[in-house]
């Protein structure tokens, strides 16, 4: 089906669905969200929602792809001495306490319908990265990598998201989580 036509009219639409998508899951779970009810939050008609996403799951990869998945994925990529660097970098970015508070939005039991793609997200990072440096993958790989990236998603949720920092730079402090990561993306310890 064709987008429809798309006037001149807020330049910060997309912005505010994307804000709405949070607002709504929020309150309620992702299966039970209508593109309708995010309109309404945002204060737009359906028409500008199906200009910029063609349904609720766009709109979902558009609102996960602004949080910080592929950051946190493309951190275990650096050896482990410039991991704790990259955590304190990706810590003093403007506008990480809402990011946070998105992931945790995520993370709990309304984002429930969209939590398993998360580690296959980051699973996706690692393998891109891998294949752009000219590594393959196995199934061997593979299941390590499932592995090692639900432990990432496993460690976030529940907890509050004043607490993700702490939880990041254990993470990148952590020799036995260093050697889980160093094994998906090759770096094993000499």
């Amino acid at each position: 089906m064709a987008r429809p036509r798309y006037g001149e009219g807020d330049a910060r639409a997309k912005e505010r669905l994307v804000e709405a998508f949070w607002e709504t899951l929020e309150e309620k779970p992702y299966e039970q969200m209508r593109v309708l009810e995010v309109c309404r939050r945002a204060g737009l008609n359906k028409n500008t929602f199906y200009y910029h996403f063609e349904g609720l799951p766009q709109l979902a990869d558009a609102a996960i792809d602004g949080m910080m998945f592929r950051e946190l994925a493309r951190m275990a990529t650096h050896g482990p001495e410039s991991v704790a660097g990259a955590v304190e970098s990706l810590l003093a970015q403007g506008g990480i306490q809402e990011r946070f508070r998105h992931m945790s939005i995520l993370l709990s039991d309304n984002g429930a319908g969209l939590q398993g793609g998360l580690a296959d997200r980051i699973a996706a990072v690692w393998r891109d990265e891998r294949e752009s440096a000219g590594d393959g993958t196995s199934p061997q790989w593979e299941t390590v990598a499932a592995y090692a990236s639900g432990g990432v998603v496993n460690l976030m949720r529940h907890r509050n998201p004043q607490d993700y920092g702490d939880v990041l730079r254990t993470m990148a402090a952590s020799p036995a989580i260093g050697a889980i990561i160093g094994e998906v993306m090759g770096k094993r310890e000499g």
